[in-house]
Parts: structure tokens; sequence; C-alpha cells
């Protein structure tokens, strides 16, 4: 049989030839937005700012989200010089490779209260996708931590003590919390 009277290409006559009659079209992939670096369903609540903001200080390949209930006032204009002294000692301790940590709120101010936003903050997480979440808080008994460890996920959820503690910790305190922290969600050397 002459296979150049089909007319097919050259890469369909080959499948031709190897006996292979009917193609399945793939799924359409859904249509997604690239918004920091990860793609989501078009007309996502993270297309909407602030939450197309926040993803896009996300760094691109983060492994580890880390969020406490003031974050949200942080990114919103309303920062608070003792978390960012509290967080850069952290972070100078813990020594994490740069890119491996991003934040991104699950509260956001709304007039003189924070508004939990923890659908968004779990959508933010399944589009990120990191291997572990840090959340600082005070009391085991938050709403968003009993809603991220009865997730089924092989996210690593650890909380440890909120910002408010950590800044009235000794160096050498913060030292010994930030190498359990590292121990816990960092495997490198």
């Amino acid at each position: 049989m002459d296979h150049a009277s089909f007319a097919l290409r050259q890469h369909l006559l080959v499948l031709h030839q190897a006996g292979i009659r009917h193609l399945l079209a793939a799924p359409a992939a859904p249509e997604c937005v690239d918004t920091a670096k990860t793609c989501h369903p078009a007309g996502s609540v993270l297309d909407q700012q602030p939450w197309a903001g926040f993803l896009a200080k996300m760094p691109q390949g983060v492994q580890s989200v880390w969020t406490y209930e003031g974050l949200g006032q942080d990114f919103s204009g309303q920062p608070s010089a003792e978390r960012r002294r509290t967080l850069g000692r952290l972070l100078a301790s813990v020594r994490l490779p740069k890119g491996f940590v991003g934040f991104f709120p699950y509260c956001l101010p709304s007039g003189n209260a924070l508004v939990q936003h923890q659908d968004v903050f779990l959508e933010a997480l399944s589009h990120v996708n990191p291997s572990s979440v840090v959340l600082f808080a005070d009391s085991q008994d938050t709403s968003l931590s009993r809603l991220l460890s009865g997730m089924d996920t092989s996210t690593v959820l650890l909380q440890v003590s909120s910002l408010d503690v950590l800044s009235r910790m000794s160096d050498d305190e913060l030292n010994s919390e930030a190498a359990t922290l590292r121990t816990s969600i960092f495997q490198g050397p």
C-alpha cells in the first residue's frame, strides 16, 4: 500500500504505519492565569486584588508558606515594626535558602477588625503547593490550624509560637526555636 497517497504529515504517517488509526484528543486544559508562577483557573478569587498582589510577591518555587493573623495588616499598609523585627531575627536565625519561604495572609483588615479569608488561603496553598505551612499562633485551637490539619495533603503543618511570644525571647531562645523550625521544614544542610 502506498502511504504517500494518504497525504498525512510525516509525524502522523508514522502513527498510521504503526497501525494506530484513531487518536483521542486530550481533555482541554483549563484556561489558567499565571500569577506568582503558578497556574490557577481563570476567574479565581486569586485573580482579584489584593490576593493577586500577594501571590505575585511569592517567590517562584516557594517550599514553605508562613502566615500569622497580622500578616494582612503588614501587607496592607498597616505594618508592625515589632513583627518586622521579630521576623527579621527569626529568618536570620533559621538560615533558609533564598526563596524557600513565602508569606500569604489568611486575614485582612476591615475597619478596626481582622476578617478571616481561610478559603482564599487554602486556594492559594493548593496552587503554590508548598511542602510546609508555618502558622504563628498562640493557641493550638485556631480555626485555621484545625482546617489545615484536616486536609488530605502531604503538606506539613507546623504551628509555632506567635510572633508576640517570639519577640520576647532572648537570642538563645530564639535560636533554639529557629533550629527546631529549620529541622522541621528543611531537609538540606
